[in-house]
C-alpha cells in the first residue's frame, strides 16, 4: 500500500492535508498523528531533538476523510507532523513540515517585528546572505538533515545558484537541450529547493504579497536566484 499525505491548504491557525491510498486500508486500520512545534528557524543553534516540542497526538480511527482539518495552530509557525497508518501489521509512517500564516487581526507593526527579529537573529555563514541563511535553515529543517554532508550540499547548491542567471537554469544546470540522465538526481534535489523557497519566501515572508513589483528569483546584482540584498532582505 501506498499512503501519501500532501498538505493542500494554511491559515493562520490550521492546516489541511490530503490523505491518499493506492488501496483501501482495513476497517481495523488507524491514523496516529503527533504533531511537534519547530523552533529552529527562530534559534538555529539548537538541535533537531532539542529544537522539537511535542504539543499533541491524535489518533483517528478507519474510515479516513479524505480532507483532514488541524486546528488550534499558532500563526506564522513551523510545525513537523508525523503520520503513522497502523493497518494490521503494517505500519506506514510519512512526516510533512508545514507553517501556519500570520494572523490577519495582527498589526502591520508587530508582524513587521516579529520579522526583523527573525531576521536578525539568524546566525552567520560565511559566504551567504541573509536570505541564503534563512533559506538553509528552512530547507535543513523540512529534510531533518542528521549527516554533516547533507547540510554540506545544501550549501553548495545554495553557492552554486550564484553562478546561474535564473530558476531554469540553476535546475538544469545551464542544459536547454538534451539534459544528461546523471543528473536526473541534481535536478530533483534543485526542484525540491526551489519549491521549498517558495514556501518560505511567500508563506513565511509573504514577499510577493506585501511588494507587488517585487519578481521573487530575480536581482540585479546578478548573484543567482536566492540572493537579496541584506539591507532589503532585513526590511521585509
Amino acid at each position: 500500500m501506498n499512503f501519501l499525505v500532501k498538505k493542500t491548504l494554511n491559515t493562520a491557525t490550521s492546516l489541511i492535508f490530503e490523505l491518499n491510498f493506492d488501496v483501501s486500508p482495513s476497517e481495523n486500520s488507524q491514523i496516529e498523528i503527533t504533531i511537534y512545534k519547530n523552533h529552529r528557524f527562530q534559534r538555529s543553534s539548537l538541535n533537531e531533538s532539542e529544537a522539537l516540542q511535542k504539543i499533541d497526538k491524535i489518533q483517528i480511527k478507519y474510515p479516513f476523510p479524505q480532507h483532514l482539518k488541524l486546528d488550534e495552530l499558532e500563526p506564522e509557525t513551523l510545525y513537523k507532523f508525523t503520520f503513522i497508518l497502523r493497518d494490521n501489521d503494517e505500519l506506514y509512517t510519512q512526516n510533512i513540515h508545514a507553517s501556519t500564516l500570520h494572523d490577519e487581526n495582527e498589526s502591520l507593526d508587530d508582524i513587521l517585528n516579529k520579522k526583523r527579529y527573525q531576521v536578525q537573529n539568524l546566525p552567520k555563514v560565511k559566504g551567504l546572505s541573509l536570505s541564503e541563511i534563512a533559506l538553509k535553515i528552512f530547507t535543513e529543517n523540512k529534510n531533518s538533515p542528521n549527516e554533516i554532508a547533507k547540510r554540506k550540499e545544501i550549501k553548495s547548491n545554495i553557492l552554486n545558484a550564484r553562478k546561474t542567471r535564473d530558476i531554469n537554469r540553476f535546475v538544469n544546470s545551464e542544459y536547454k537541450f538534451c539534459k544528461p540522465k546523471e543528473l536526473a538526481d541534481l535536478r530533483k534535489k534543485r526542484v525540491m529547493m526551489v519549491a521549498e523557497s517558495m514556501e518560505l519566501f511567500d508563506d513565511i515572508y509573504e514577499i510577493s504579497k506585501k511588494h507587488k513589483d517585487l519578481t521573487l528569483f530575480k536581482n540585479e546584482w546578478f548573484m543567482g536566484p536566492f540572493y537579496m540584498y541584506n539591507h532589503n532582505f532585513s526590511n521585509f
